[in-house]
């Protein structure tokens, strides 16, 4: 079989003798990695994390907008975003959520709550 010329030979040679990237590196980060080098991982770790603050500032506005058209507040506007962003916050530390199976029973009723004043709140 031919695989190409001298040239292309030694360019897949320079390809195979490239260093790996760092240990714990993601799959998408070494495709960066293999495609631009150093700078590729750089760029994708910055954009990954841009992302990431993006996602936790859109799921603040979007907590914000639900409280404040709720008539249950503690009458700070402050205080009410505060509460929620703590109880998220705690919850997403905790490496392992699994102890939350415990409250089924009252995640069950929070839920039928929920769906109560989201219907009562439509009829009103």
């Amino acid at each position: 079989q031919d695989y190409g010329s001298a040239e292309d030979q030694g360019k897949l040679q320079q390809l195979d003798n490239r260093k790996p990237p760092p240990v714990g590196t993601t799959s998408y980060a070494s495709v960066a990695w293999y495609a631009a080098g150093p700078a590729g991982l750089l760029v994708v770790d910055l954009l990954m994390l841009l992302l990431m603050v993006m996602l936790i500032i859109a799921y603040e506005v979007a907590m914000i907008s639900f409280i404040d058209d709720m008539p249950i507040t503690t009458g700070s506007r402050k205080i009410d975003i505060i509460i929620p962003s703590v109880i998220v916050a705690l919850l997403s530390c905790s490496p392992d959520v699994s102890f939350l199976s415990k409250f089924s029973i009252i995640g069950l009723l929070a839920l039928a709550l929920s769906f109560i004043v989201i219907v009562w709140q439509g009829l009103v």
